[in-house]
């Protein structure tokens, strides 16, 4: 769930403030079954390393897991046009986050492995996940600068300080340069990170779960890099070729470690990564709002040993048609394609093969003064598909089927 608010007040010509509110939640349910049913497994229960019994599941292995994540935040930007072509933009935000409602329920005994009569609750003795908090600040700066009429500057940095791990500082600078005629070059260069999830933190072990969390993880980084050409052959058809190239470093990863005989699964700061590749795209307009769009995106990614990195696909692409047939409906239907993905060293299972999704956009303007209606459904034919899993995993991860999202906007 999605909720926000926003104002938008200019003073004097010049100073815009835009201030907003948002509220977003998600409530996850996490429902596994990992064994046939009436399965038999043996287990060493006094933990010398050497079976010594055998458990039978009549319902095989059930395990329930439930959290809910709040968001609450707010932001505060302020743009001042210093001068003609030239905006300044300040902005101050804060966010809060809370995992709360944690349960974890099984038809096995967490501890010794022994099946029960039914699917218990063990959120209060043995949760899978501790509740937890974070609360991050953030201000941000940029410049956006039209020095010529065919040459344009934007500068920015932005700052965030998380109150679980600490802070970092990414800057972004691009420079667009339209060289001639219906042609424009972009060269861009940027600094990002993905901070470390509350799972991948704060996940506690359990014999049932194998996974452990690690507080002391630092976020993965990545500088990237990019320049492109775009052309507009005439009114309907516009084309554009990229090159990028991302360094990334510090990936959170699962790693094996031995306690004792019992293998557990980490969370660690392990190794870098390179990709780099090439986009195009075509857009072709046909009438206004009536358009067909095509990209495709070639990548190559490789671990700082070298070898090409497990579970990304090389290929992939878009294409579809956007139809604004009435002025209060538009509909777009796209379809994505993804390439073969390969497995991890060591997997002898082949390559996960390709697939196509199609999905469909429709939103509903202008029937009632500033209101917006949309609804998305992804995956329309209801493809069945997997991701990559490990060994332990025969039959891969299943991805969502048919799914649904709708939204409401008010504009006051």
């Amino acid at each position: 769930m999605f909720g926000e608010a926003g104002y938008k007040k200019t003073f004097d010509e010049r100073l815009t403030l835009k201030p907003r509110i948002y509220y977003d939640q998600f409530d996850r349910n996490i429902y596994t079954e990992s064994l046939p049913e009436g399965a038999t497994v043996f287990s060493d229960t006094d933990g010398n390393g050497v079976a010594d019994t055998y458990y039978t599941y009549p319902d095989g292995h059930i395990v329930n897991s439930k959290v809910i994540e709040r968001v609450a935040g707010i932001e505060i930007p302020f743009d001042y046009e210093l001068f003609d072509g030239n905006t300044l933009t300040l902005g101050l935000e804060y966010r809060y986050i809370k995992q709360t409602n944690v349960h974890f329920l099984s038809n096995v005994d967490p501890v010794t492995l022994e099946p029960l009569d039914s699917v218990q609750d063990f959120s209060e003795s043995y949760p899978q996940i501790d509740m937890a908090t974070r609360g991050i600040g953030s201000v941000f700066l940029q410049d956006t600068w039209d020095i010529t009429d065919t040459l344009n500057l934007t500068l920015g940095v932005r700052h965030d300080q998380y109150s679980d791990f600490g802070g970092t500082t990414n800057p972004r600078s691009g420079i667009t340069w339209a060289f001639m005629k219906n042609a424009s070059l972009k060269i861009l260069y940027g600094e990002a990170f993905r901070a470390p999830s509350f799972a991948e933190m704060h996940a506690i072990y359990q014999k049932n779960s194998i996974v452990r969390g690690n507080e002391n993880l630092d976020p993965e980084t990545v500088r990237s890099y990019e320049t492109g050409v775009s052309y507009q052959f005439n009114k309907h058809v516009t084309s554009s070729v990229n090159y990028f190239f991302n360094d990334i470093k510090d990936l959170i990863v699962l790693r094996s470690t031995f306690e004792d005989t019992t293998r557990i699964l980490s969370y660690e700061n392990f190794g870098d990564a390179h990709v780099h590749g090439v986009e195009m795209e075509t857009k072709v307009d046909i009438t206004k709002g009536n358009y067909v769009f095509m990209n495709y995106t070639f990548q190559s990614p490789e671990a700082d040993d070298g070898d090409d990195l497990p579970f990304v696909a090389k290929h992939k692409g878009n294409f579809g048609v956007n139809v604004h047939y009435w002025k209060y409906i538009n509909t777009n239907l796209s379809t994505f394609v993804s390439g073969n993905r390969s497995r991890e060293e060591g997997d002898s299972r082949d390559d996960m093969p390709a697939y196509a999704l199609l999905n469909l956009s429709v939103i509903g303007k202008e029937f009632f003064k500033t209101m917006e209606a949309y609804g998305t459904v992804y995956n329309l034919l209801d493809k069945d598909y997997s991701d990559p899993g490990p060994t332990s995993i025969p039959e891969d991860l299943p991805r969502p089927g048919r799914t649904f999202f709708i939204g409401l906007s008010y504009q006051f």
